[in-house]
């Protein structure tokens, strides 16, 4: 430690023995110079800092309040479905005080077992990538990508072995032109809001299942992400 020490003391003494050896108005003009650089930097700070309080208590905020989740027969037509598809609709709101602009959203829907989350942080882009404008205070529907499941999948998710995942990212430029993101894991809710349509089976153990039902979205308990 010693070896590395020594040069920066000897450095600092020989600046010291030079500043000594100057007269009194040079030190005085010294330390005005020293002292006023240290304000100077201090405002820049409260500047600084009273800009980014501003453009956080103005900027949007864009965040999901609610949403559904439909299965219906994949072909209408067929009395029998074996294959059924899964939609889903997310309400969000702009609870920032400035619009967001060129908003859009990039959804996924996914069904798997309980214990394994198939939440993806960047889901795949949508086929319409046309950018939008969500007002102050504004809401908007997003629709999901739907995804097909068999049979099975959901008399699993009736039976609560399944569940239907939802990554919702959201993406858009706040009014101080900054990039900002939102991403939503949701998942379907323990019962169906609603169920019409004749049993998917004809077996007792899985009545329940109907092949056309509505499930309210409910947060995961991963939570979300946003910047």
């Amino acid at each position: 430690m010693r070896e590395f020490l020594s040069p920066a003391l000897h450095w600092l003494n020989e600046k010291w023995s030079t500043f000594a050896e100057l007269d009194a108005s040079t030190h005085t003009s010294i330390f005005l110079v020293a002292i006023t650089a240290v304000i100077a930097y201090a405002n820049l700070r409260l500047v600084r800092n009273s800009q980014a309080a501003h453009e956080r208590d103005l900027r949007a905020y864009v965040t999901m309040v609610g949403g559904v989740i439909d299965i219906l027969p994949d072909d209408p037509e067929d009395p029998e479905p074996k294959v059924f598809r899964v939609q889903a609709a997310t309400e969000l709101v702009n609870q920032g005080r400035t619009p967001a602009y060129k908003f859009r959203s990039l959804p996924l829907l996914k069904v798997g077992v309980i214990e394994k989350p198939l939440f993806d942080p960047r889901p795949p882009e949508p086929d319409d990538i046309n950018s939008s404008i969500i007002g102050a205070g504004a809401g908007m529907t997003a629709s999901m990508q739907s995804c097909k499941i068999t049979q099975d999948e959901l008399i699993g998710i009736w039976r609560g072995e399944n569940l239907i995942f939802a990554s919702l990212r959201v993406e858009y430029i706040d009014a101080f032109g900054k990039r900002r993101f939102f991403l939503a894991r949701a998942i379907n809710s323990n019962n169906p809001q609603y169920a019409q349509g004749p049993s998917v089976t004809k077996h007792a153990a899985v009545t329940e299942a109907r092949t056309i039902s509505r499930w309210n979205m409910t947060p995961h308990r991963l939570g979300y992400d946003a910047d």
